[in-house]
């Protein structure tokens, strides 16, 4: 456990690569270790290295399948490595996890986006916990209602009739 809570404070100063040594070490002293390997691959994502990302997250599911910050986490990695495909599952099994994810609920949104599924994207953001947490985090950075993010924000919930654009979420969809 120490070498897990000392990977916890490296990662807390920016040092991914210290963590992830740490992170190596708690594993080789418990092997069926799900968070540390859920932690690595957090850190791997951080550092970009997706396919290093995608081993770690893959071996944390092995040990325990419907764990819901390995599945997010390992959605992302397919979603910034673009598959797609792999990322809607993931994200999905996520959501069966974790419904309230306002996590999960982005990225699987911005994965209908990228595949131009615009009608399942702004379905997946109609999501009443999504809209809620997205609320909370608008008004806990204390954003103006004017800002342009509000804006694009409000103006894509507050038509049914509405399209959503790739355009419309440029500022989300840029990896």
């Amino acid at each position: 456990m120490e070498f897990y809570e000392n990977a916890l404070k490296l990662a807390g100063t920016g040092d991914n690569k210290g963590a992830i040594v740490q992170l190596k070490l708690a594993i080789a002293e418990y092997p069926a270790f799900m968070l540390a390997y859920t932690e690595m691959g957090v850190q791997y994502l951080k550092l970009n290295e997706l396919e290093k990302a995608d081993e770690a997250l893959h071996a944390a599911l092995k040990i325990k399948p419907d764990a819901y910050e390995p599945l997010v986490n390992r959605g992302i990695v397919m979603f910034r490595s673009k598959q797609f495909v792999d990322a809607e599952t993931l994200l999905r099994r996520a959501l069966n996890a974790k419904e309230q994810s306002a996590v999960a609920h982005f990225y699987l949104g911005r994965t209908f986006v990228s595949v131009k599924r615009y009608d399942e994207a702004k379905g997946v953001w109609r999501n009443k916990h999504w809209r809620e947490q997205m609320k909370e985090h608008w008004r806990s950075i204390s954003r103006p209602r004017d800002s342009e993010p509000w804006l694009s924000w409000k103006r894509i919930y507050s038509s049914p009739r509405q399209h959503l654009t790739p355009c419309s979420f440029a500022m989300w969809s840029a990896s």
